[in-house]
């Protein structure tokens, strides 16, 4: 069998590049910026669907591009999910951001949760944390004891992570008394506890040797702490 295209038909060669260029746009309009929502539901749908017709059409893609549509979706998810870092390369960094496909992910995750919720005629959600487990003082974050994985917090509005994990443990250190030490978790960590922060009504607050406020952690910081913006922001 012939693995280019000669004399106009196609080699093996020349399809899996067609269905690999699929699934690489499949990829683009979820994380890349674009007008077209449209777009962006539907690649979210192809990429991440654990059955029905667009994992179908996934696996079959994945199977004529020489790629495993299972581990394509496990990928896609831990990148929504702030567990992987997304690929940009020099040329694609100004357009591809996981933040794009993130925001339409948690609100799919949370259209599920109530569906559930509906279907079951009783809540699944996520338990209420006492405020105990993240109280407010002043404008700083204080967490007493540990929490429960995928527990919601009222205080903080967002749902806290597995407490073993990484991130969760940035978390942790983030909201103690005496901070976390930025050098203590990899950039990969501190995107992923960057990402859950932005879903909350905090900011991250960096600091550097001499307990000066600075602008990011690429601005020698050293420590970061948990502040809160008020029930408004």
């Amino acid at each position: 069998m012939n693995t280019h295209i000669r004399g106009g038909r196609w080699g093996v060669n020349s399809v899996t590049r067609l269905w690999s260029s699929v699934i690489f746009h499949a990829v683009n309009d979820l994380f890349s910026a674009t007008d077209y929502q449209g777009a962006r539901h539907e690649a979210l749908s192809f990429l991440t669907d654990a059955s029905g017709g667009w994992a179908e059409s996934r696996n079959n893609a994945c199977l004529l591009a020489g790629l495993d549509g299972d581990q394509l979706r496990e990928y896609t998810i831990e990148i929504l999910e702030g567990q992987r870092t997304l690929y940009t390369g020099a040329e694609q960094s100004a357009v591809r951001d996981p933040q794009h496909g993130q925001r339409l992910w948690n609100k799919k995750k949370e259209l599920r949760r109530l569906a559930a919720i509906q279907r079951d005629g009783k809540s699944k959600g996520p338990r209420i944390v006492p405020k105990r487990i993240a109280r407010i003082e002043g404008t700083s974050v204080l967490i007493e004891t540990p929490w429960e994985g995928q527990s919601f917090c009222a205080t903080l509005n967002s749902e806290f992570p597995k407490p073993l994990t990484s991130h969760g443990r940035a978390i942790w250190r983030a909201c103690q008394p005496q901070g976390g030490m930025v050098n203590d978790y990899t950039p990969h960590t501190m995107q992923a506890f960057e990402n859950w922060v932005s879903r909350t009504r905090c900011v991250v607050e960096y600091h550097d040797v001499f307990g000066n406020v600075v602008p990011s952690r690429f601005h020698d910081a050293y420590s970061f702490r948990l502040r809160h913006l008020g029930p408004d922001a």
